[in-house]
């Protein structure tokens, strides 16, 4: 008995406390708090008087990135690179490599071998944004151009052990890029 006056008394002084019509209005706030939270604007979609809906192109908007710019790529454009192998059996190689022109190319890879002490350099490979290599044989050497150097490599290897030459190695190698110019 004691027991069942003790939790009557308990229940009473919850009810006094919170009368009947303050938890009916509680408990109709408690509906109501979920439907605000899915009446939010996705992002980025506008909503006249909801100020949860920003679009992500006003600097108060959480997504937003600072100005646009058009395009964004810098401006400028990519300019050829070139490279030549001037050759004298006697003396050695002049090279060149991103030079702006091919007659730039020639014309310093030709001064350098005469500089080395070629009397009769001559052009043997000329190439534009690429790799350039010289495989060089027992007997006979082999020039090619690829994107890499490892490309070059096995093409100029290739043709020196199919040209029967032994002792294929790699001379020289070098690569010309284009250049990006702004």
């Amino acid at each position: 008995m004691l027991k069942k006056l003790s939790d009557q008394l308990r229940s009473d002084l919850f009810f006094r406390r919170f009368p009947v019509r303050k938890m009916f209005l509680v408990g109709l706030l408690l509906l109501c708090v979920p439907s605000f939270a899915q009446a939010q604007c996705p992002a980025g979609i506008p909503s006249a008087g909801n100020p949860a809906c920003i679009p992500p192109d006003r600097s108060n908007s959480p997504y937003y990135h600072g100005p646009q710019r058009e395009g964004s790529m810098p401006v400028g454009e990519w300019e050829t690179r070139w490279g030549a192998f001037a050759i004298d059996l006697q003396t050695g190689l002049g090279t060149s490599k991103n030079m702006r022109s091919k007659r730039a190319a020639r014309s310093a890879a030709m001064a350098q071998c005469k500089q080395l002490g070629g009397k009769k350099c001559k052009i043997e490979f000329v190439c534009f944004n690429q790799c350039g290599v010289i495989v060089a044989g027992a007997k006979t050497f082999s020039t090619s151009a690829a994107p890499t150097i490892e490309d070059a490599t096995e093409m100029s290897m290739d043709t020196c052990r199919k040209s029967g030459d032994e002792g294929c190695y790699l001379y020289f190698s070098y690569c010309s890029s284009a250049e990006f110019i702004r």
